[in-house]
């Protein structure tokens, strides 16, 4: 690690340290539901996001093997997001499996250790394994007949929970509501919550018009 301070040498543990339970709490839920039949993709979302800071973090501190984990780990999450990865219970017990490594990780860096723990270099390798088998899918526009000029504003992620709603038989709806400018930000909010009440929300966007 880079040199530091002990108060930002603590901070970056501790802050670390929060991050790691919170992507195991994350990855609880994320079980539970998956033993469902019908696992949240938010909850994908937030792993993603979890590690992808702590990533950011381990570069920041120069933290590198944590670092290094960080990056082949959130690669195979957005794969997950993405659907080129099927979450199975293998991909799971890996996840899973990381929540220790991580913790080893920390506990090197603290001790000074030199030698990475035995369990990274297993863990990479199954990392590795399951991403060499990533599906590759066509375009929606050449699958379903939708719009062109909607499917342009998607990103790849917002396209894949389309596929995923069409291929599962869900019923679409375009919601288009109004808001005062003053309130907007209030209003968007509190309307993206009544419609997660009834189902995913695939994308939402400014109409572009002045009022």
């Amino acid at each position: 690690m880079v040199e530091m301070t002990d108060k930002a040498r603590e901070e970056f543990f501790s802050e670390a340290q929060e991050i790691v339970e919170a992507f195991s709490r994350n990855l609880l839920s994320l079980d539970a539901s998956q033993r469902k039949g019908h696992p949240d993709p938010e909850l994908i979302n937030e792993a993603f996001r979890a590690v992808h800071t702590l990533k950011g973090l381990a570069g920041l501190f120069g933290a590198t093997r944590l670092g290094s984990l960080s990056h082949r780990l959130e690669d195979l999450l957005d794969a997950l997001r993405l659907g080129r990865v099927e979450l199975t219970l293998d991909v799971l017990d890996v996840l899973f499996t990381s929540v220790t490594v991580f913790t080893r990780l920390l506990e090197a860096e603290q001790a000074g250790e030199v030698e990475p723990p035995a369990a990274l270099r297993d863990l990479l390798e199954a990392i590795q394994a399951i991403s060499s088998e990533q599906k590759k899918r066509g375009g929606l526009a050449a699958t379903y007949d939708l719009d062109p000029g909607m499917l342009a504003v998607l990103t790849e992620y917002e396209e894949h929970r389309l596929r995923v709603n069409i291929e599962n038989n869900v019923n679409l709806y375009r919601l288009r509501v109004r808001f005062e400018l003053s309130s907007i930000d209030k209003e968007l909010e509190s309307t993206k919550d009544k419609a997660r009440e009834f189902g995913e929300i695939i994308t939402y966007l400014p109409t572009g018009e002045a009022s």
